[in-house]
């Protein structure tokens, strides 16, 4: 961390990697971790990504931090987070570019990601989790309805 580093790269033979701290640094976008799948923890804290991509391969992924970045849609981060096979229980995700510069509608996160402990440095309690998810169910019914529409789809071809 604290570098200038504004690329992810040189990582591909660190197979074994499990924790990573880019955070202070310069990167615009999260690449060239395809190869780093057994990484737990990575903070990515502090750059200028504008958009979460590249961590499809990040199956054992359990903590994120992305706070303070870029990103411009809390919605699109969100929806990225929830397609991905992972471990995420910790999220980081405040302090970013959101359209309106936004907060975080905590909620909205914690019913989106179901799988979530923690939030923003803040354990999820379960009446929290409760009410994220009746003030949010409305949305998930046609989340989950979008999500079973794309798996149907891709059985078919």
């Amino acid at each position: 961390d604290n570098n200038i580093i504004t690329k992810i790269q040189g990582l591909e033979c660190l197979v074994n990697l499990e924790w990573l701290d880019l955070s202070f640094n310069l990167i615009t976008k999260i690449e060239g971790l395809d190869k780093c799948t057994k990484l737990t923890d990575l903070s990515l804290f502090k750059n200028r990504i504008q958009t979460l991509t590249g961590l499809e391969h990040l199956t054992q992924l359990n903590v994120l931090s992305v706070g303070s970045n870029m990103l411009g849609s809390l919605e699109d981060s969100i929806d990225y987070l929830r397609k991905l096979k992972n471990k995420l229980e910790v999220l980081r995700i405040s302090d970013n570019a959101f359209k309106n510069n936004a907060p975080v509608d905590k909620k909205y996160t914690i019913a989106r990601l179901p799988q979530l402990k923690y939030i923003d440095y803040e354990l999820i309690e379960s009446k929290e989790r409760e009410q994220a998810n009746e003030e949010h169910k409305d949305e998930m019914g046609q989340a989950d309805g979008a999500d079973n529409n794309e798996k149907a789809d891709g059985d078919a071809g």
